[in-house]
């Protein structure tokens, strides 16, 4: 058993303890009580002193002679009877019945008393004991193992395209056609290269042309 929830039950236990010791001990106080009853000389006469006393069930009466010889006798029936009892002699009974206890002197018939005993209070309802003291929670979980590691970089992005080639070059210039030599036979073939002098001349036969 964990130690916490030991100490919880024995707290539990000495609280409901505590809380019944006064309706355990009542019952045994009252029952130590002592009651003292003299018998004296008042005027010309003797009394009990007090005449009537009530006390809880369980209680000791006793009767105690100031002065002169007394009996303590019950009137009707009743389980008091004493001896003779003199000056510094007493008597004593315990009244274990509750109910009406009516006694005399038979030396001095008008010295009378009662006692008057009643039950014996209940004990209180004791408290319900606490309830047993949540056990203490289990043992936490443990923290969630290491969190996976994040992704790696991203790669970076391709570097941007190359740019287009340049426009290819324009495809070279058709070469010009050679000059056709006109062909001319016999007496009218032409003299070439013809000679230029700001002008184009071709000598044909005897003939200059100027183009």
């Amino acid at each position: 058993m964990r130690p916490q929830r030991l100490r919880a039950i024995l707290g539990g236990l000495l609280a409901t303890a505590v809380l019944a010791l006064p309706g355990i001990l009542a019952p045994w106080s009252a029952a130590a009580q002592a009651v003292t009853v003299r018998a004296q000389l008042q005027g010309d006469r003797f009394v009990f002193n007090p005449m009537t006393v009530t006390v809880p069930v369980g209680t000791t009466v006793t009767w105690v002679s100031d002065a002169a010889r007394h009996t303590v006798t019950s009137t009707d029936g009743g389980p008091l009877n004493s001896p003779l009892f003199g000056p510094g002699e007493s008597y004593s009974y315990r009244f274990t019945t509750p109910g009406t206890y009516n006694y005399t002197c038979t030396v001095h018939i008008n010295q009378t008393g009662v006692v008057i005993v009643t039950a014996a209070p209940a004990a209180p309802m004791q408290p319900a004991p606490p309830a047993m003291q949540p056990a203490p929670p289990a043992m936490q979980p443990a923290p969630p193992a290491m969190q996976p590691a994040p992704p790696a970089m991203q790669p970076a992005p391709p570097a941007m395209q190359p740019a287009p080639p340049a426009m290819q070059p324009a495809p070279p210039a058709a070469a010009p056609a050679p000059a056709e030599v006109p062909q001319f036979g016999g007496a009218n073939t032409l003299a070439w290269p013809p000679v230029f002098s700001g002008e184009i001349q071709a000598t044909v036969g005897n003939a200059t042309v100027i183009v």
